[in-house]
């Protein structure tokens, strides 16, 4: 089999490789690594074990270049926007100093906890999902099995009907006068937000706003602040330099606006300044307890083992604010889906009540 025919193109297969595929490759080589195996025999065993076509296609790539005298990290910045900048770096500082194993080792951990924690975030969101999902089943079968039988008696009615009923009508008549254009602002919510939010502005706009909101705007700040102190812990483990680190870190944040103070407190460190300097200008995202933490930790030299804690803290934080925003969501879409099952009983039962009533009299 040539080189080309197992050539992957970086561009097209940057969403068919998971999280968990990097973490198994980060982790599975850190192991076999450790335990002696030679770098080219380890990358060849990984391809024959992974389960991802396209995780085989680049550890066969990566065991080709291996052949050809090229590095590990060299091999891999052909793939650097499937990998990132934070993977590559702390691979080549490993293969420089002698030590990949240990460095292997950390960013499986990083990548790790990384994937834990959008974990927690997909299961926090499941049972709020499974609510909405119920409550939108259940309003589209009274509104196009029941209604459609019940209205053309209400309307004949010589009665005056009750607001729910009226209520009840006039959704149902503006569901079928604009059927095709409420089925495409559903189809553009579900399908189309997701594809224009990833672009650059929008998505930047996005984040300002999250960051804005009182219940969301903690859990972002906590989740973001993780992922800075574990990222740079990471990678001043690895022995990379501060001010190296912290422009890997700003590249490896997803939230531009985090992003964008981080490249900023890069450019602080570039020209002999502190961290701690710039996060005091912005206390709005960088908290001042967590400020005057890294400050002592950059006064005591112990800055690496300072962001870990962090890291473990801000962790542990997100997580319990995920579950207690989980824990407050579900109770308040349990009395919303209530409120609206018993307008749509008051506004159906009524009128046939009332007509009851008429024929009794």
């Amino acid at each position: 089999m040539t080189t080309k025919k197992t050539h992957v193109n970086s561009r097209s297969l940057f969403a068919r490789l998971s999280h968990l595929d990097k973490l198994l490759f980060a982790k599975n080589l850190s192991i076999m690594v450790r335990a002696g195996l030679p770098l080219k025999q380890a990358v060849g065993l990984l391809e024959n074990q992974s389960s991802s076509g396209t995780m085989r296609k680049i550890s066969h790539n990566l065991s080709h270049d291996l052949d050809n005298g090229l590095s590990l990290a060299q091999g891999l910045k052909k793939y650097r926007r499937i990998f990132g900048n934070l993977f590559i770096s702390l691979i080549a500082i490993g293969e420089e100093s002698g030590s990949l194993d240990q460095s292997l080792d950390h960013l499986a951990k990083q990548l790790e906890e990384s994937y834990e924690l959008k974990k927690k975030v997909q299961a926090a969101m499941v049972y709020p999902i499974i609510i909405l999902s119920i409550s939108v089943l259940l309003g589209a079968g009274v509104i196009f099995f029941i209604l459609p039988k019940l209205i053309p008696l209400f309307e004949s009615l010589k009665i005056t009907l009750p607001w729910s009923t009226r209520l009840i009508i006039w959704l149902a008549n503006v569901t079928k006068n604009y059927f095709y254009i409420l089925l495409s602002a559903f189809l553009f919510v579900i399908i189309g937000l997701p594809i224009i939010s990833r672009i650059k502005i929008i998505k930047n706009i996005n984040h300002i706003i999250w960051l804005k909101l009182p219940l969301i705007k903690q859990l972002i700040q906590q989740i973001n602040m993780a992922n800075f102190c574990r990222i740079l812990s990471v990678l001043l483990k690895g022995g990379i330099p501060l001010a190296q680190a912290m422009e890997i870190t700003g590249q490896s944040t997803d939230n531009l606006v985090y992003q964008h103070h981080l490249n900023k407190t890069a450019i602080f460190v570039q020209e002999g300044k502190n961290i701690s300097d710039y996060f005091t200008i912005y206390p709005q995202i960088f908290s001042t307890n967590t400020t005057q933490l890294i400050r002592a930790a950059e006064n005591s030299g112990k800055l690496e083992e300072i962001l870990m804690y962090l890291a473990e803290f801000y962790d542990k934080e997100s997580g319990r604010r995920l579950e207690n925003l989980s824990n407050l969501i579900g109770p308040i879409l349990l009395l919303a889906i209530g409120l609206v099952v018993t307008i749509l009983a008051l506004g159906i039962v009524t009128p046939i009540y009332q007509m009851s009533q008429g024929i009794v009299k």
